[in-house]
């Protein structure tokens, strides 16, 4: 009786030599980037929680603008508060135009208003969305209404980031 032998199909010593390789140079990348993450710490992003009072003064397309945060808020037709980054991509801090024709076939209720970046020329509606001179809409913060013990509600906003615009 004759007895025949078949390889098994497999890596072979050289093909297990260059999986451990593999696993082990994964694994120092991955200690290393830890490592660095730790020592070099995490982005150092400012966050704000910011009372806005009253949910009760956000009127519909009423824009309500917070200087010193560069923060716009406005009430939009859902009934909910939106809160819009006075500075722009480019850097600059918008303007907000309340008389100005051309946000009022997107803003809420066709009320005029835009903003606009002195520096790009971008123009926005009272939302942030996008009306002239740039892609993007303005950028946006998470707003929430909390109850207090009294009932009433208040209007808090996280801001994020430096609120200043760097010196031109």
């Amino acid at each position: 009786m004759t007895q025949t032998t078949t390889q098994q199909p497999g890596l072979g010593p050289m093909g297990a030599r260059i999986t451990v390789g593999v696993i082990v140079l994964v694994t120092a990348f991955g200690i290393f980037g830890w490592a660095r993450g730790i020592m070099a710490g995490g982005p150092d992003v400012p966050v704000l929680l910011l009372d806005a009072g009253a949910e009760s003064r956000f009127a519909i397309g009423e824009v309500i603008v917070f200087p010193e945060q560069n923060l716009y808020l406005i009430g939009v037709e859902n009934g909910r508060i939106r809160a819009v980054d006075g500075i722009a991509r480019s850097g600059c801090a918008v303007r907000w135009l309340p008389d100005d024709p051309r946000g009022a076939l997107k803003n809420p209720r066709q009320i005029p208003g835009a903003y606009e970046d002195p520096c790009s020329g971008g123009v926005w509606a009272a939302s942030g969305d996008v009306l002239q001179g740039t892609e993007q809409p303005m950028r946006t913060f998470v707003v929430q209404s909390k109850t207090q013990p009294d009932g009433s509600k208040r209007v808090q906003v996280e801001v994020l980031g430096n609120r200043q615009p760097p010196p031109r």
